[in-house]
């Protein structure tokens, strides 16, 4: 079974959807168990920052950490947690003060 992207490539560059590919075949590879996927999936979509911050420290242990950090270098994603880096605004203006 082939993985199926998570955008389509309408959506987003020639670059991003190929990485969305691999992330969704790195998932797959794992059988879904990666965190963004368990029974707190909301704290990487969550507008708590604390929620956020668990899921951020959470991504550390996932089998697709690197695909989904190229994904999200890609596609500039600029919501949530995405390969184990908050993407939210006022988080990325924090990072990027230091």
């Amino acid at each position: 079974m082939s993985a199926q992207p998570l955008y389509s490539e309408s959506q987003l560059s020639r670059a991003a959807a190929s990485s969305s590919l691999r992330l969704a075949a790195a998932i797959a590879g794992a059988f879904g168990a990666v965190p963004c996927r368990g029974k707190d999936s909301e704290d990487w979509t969550s507008t708590s920052v604390l929620r956020r911050a668990r899921a951020v420290a959470a991504c550390a242990e996932c089998p697709a950490l690197i695909e989904c950090a190229e994904y999200a270098a890609l596609a500039n994603e600029g919501w949530h947690v995405w390969g184990g880096v908050d993407q939210t605004p006022i988080a990325r203006k924090k990072r990027n003060a230091n």
